[in-house]
């Protein structure tokens, strides 16, 4: 079957995205965080009391990283999950608060 591609700079989009395997490392981090680590405890999870730059700096924190170790693939050693995963986290947050209009 062929697959319809479009270009856009440098991106190409093959017509599939494998929703699963986007989420998945999503909840992974989302686990670990809150559950295992405990960390952020007593944040509201509706991300009301968030500055969304706090997502902004993570994400470039997590970035930097990648940049850093030189491998797209690195892992934080908080939590063994990479960085990827994280910059996807994080960016969910965000992407809620922009969804809830919460500033």
């Amino acid at each position: 079957m062929p697959v319809n591609k479009i270009t856009s700079g440098k991106v190409r989009y093959h017509g599939v995205v494998n929703i699963p395997a986007c989420i998945e490392p999503v909840a992974e981090v989302r686990k670990v965080i809150h559950e295992d680590l405990k960390k952020y405890e007593g944040y509201n999870m509706d991300f009301s009391d968030t500055d969304p730059w706090e997502f902004v700096d993570a994400i470039q924190r997590h970035l930097n990283k990648i940049y850093e170790e030189a491998d797209p693939f690195a892992l934080d050693p908080e939590t063994g999950c990479p960085h990827i995963s994280h910059i996807a986290c994080n960016q969910m947050f965000l992407e809620i608060k922009r969804r809830k209009g919460i500033k």
